[in-house]
């Protein structure tokens, strides 16, 4: 029986307010409770849905996630790339949440367990289903960074079938050097690191769409 699930409501409010500070190792940050299933935090205040007893370690996971934020996370940085560029700030936000977990993993071994379920209840990438190219890439790219490189359980057949079909519409030294490239997201230092990698991959992308293009399209526009 989980014990936590049959706290009184203030209990569990209370509970979740230590719990935060120790994962943040700030005991001055505050935490926000919306009824939106939102969470988030601007490396000040903890943003989390409403706590539900009975998924207690979903709350749990939400706290342990911000919280590493709040401890890791050059959140100033994180803002100004999504401001400048909303598509290296997706980036940028898959490659740093992989990086705090795993860091987090390291100074509270308990966490895996909510981020686990984390992972089941909440990430998804609605690409999957797409037949454009570029989306089911960006699918990969998501979980890869945060299913494969975690452990997580969202990383399962159907990316394994997805990672297959794309070595099929590229070719095996793209993606052998696509996936390197993104393994290293296991050795980033800081949130810069992580911005400095996410450039890269999109450099990558782009180098890769290029030479790959028909010989007619790199030269269409072009004058005699």
């Amino acid at each position: 029986m989980n014990t936590q699930a049959n706290l009184p409501k203030r209990n569990l409010a209370k509970s979740v307010v230590i719990m935060a500070g120790v994962y943040a190792s700030s005991f001055d940050c505050k935490i926000q409770v919306n009824n939106l299933g939102r969470a988030g935090t601007d490396g000040k205040v903890i943003h989390i849905p409403k706590p539900i007893p009975e998924m207690i370690e979903l709350t749990w996971g939400y706290c342990a996630h911000e919280a590493g934020h709040i401890r890791f996370t050059d959140n100033d940085l994180v803002i100004k790339t999504k401001m400048a560029n909303s598509k290296l700030g997706w980036l940028l936000n898959l490659i740093e949440d992989t990086r705090i977990e795993k860091l987090m993993f390291q100074i509270f071994p308990g966490v895996r367990k909510y981020f686990k379920t984390l992972s089941e209840k909440v990430l998804s990438y609605s690409g999957m289903e797409d037949d454009d190219e570029d989306a089911l890439m960006s699918s990969f790219v998501f979980y890869y960074i945060r299913g494969k490189l975690t452990g997580y359980p969202i990383w399962d057949q159907k990316t394994e079938d997805l990672q297959a079909h794309l070595l099929k519409s590229t070719n095996v030294f793209f993606m052998h050097g696509f996936t390197n490239l993104l393994d290293r997201t296991n050795d980033l230092k800081s949130t810069q690191d992580a911005l400095d990698l996410a450039t890269e991959v999109f450099s990558f992308l782009e180098k890769a769409a290029d030479d790959m293009s028909p010989p007619e399209q790199k030269d269409q526009g072009q004058g005699d």
